[in-house]
């Protein structure tokens, strides 16, 4: 999956996209639930444009500009909020550095 083709309500597969710049994080608590939470934005890009991933909790803090990620069943979904398009990982995706092979099979 590509950038371009990220539209609202849909899974996410983005491999080996660039990080562009990376956000303060921000640390608030749940209104709804009490709780503590940490909250980070991410932009990446690939050949076919950029897109906006949010880390939460423990995803916060890892990542650097420059380097290249990996989000594995991912969602989009429509930030009314701040009006654009934007992937989180959820409660079942997962986003990590992106390995390469350097000896790739031939």
């Amino acid at each position: 999956m590509e950038i371009e083709d990220l539209k609202p309500n849909q899974k996410v597969y983005l491999e080996g996209v660039e990080i562009i710049e990376v956000g303060e994080i921000f640390q608030g608590t749940s209104k709804k639930t009490g709780q503590d939470y940490k909250v980070q934005a991410l932009k990446v890009k690939d050949e076919t444009g950029e897109a906006n991933i949010s880390l939460w909790n423990k995803e916060t803090g890892n990542f650097a500009v420059s380097e290249k990620i990996s989000v594995l069943n991912g969602f989009c979904k429509y930030n009314n909020h701040q009006g654009r398009l934007e992937v989180t990982t959820g409660k079942l995706g997962k986003i990590h550095k992106h390995k390469v092979d350097i000896n790739p099979k031939k």
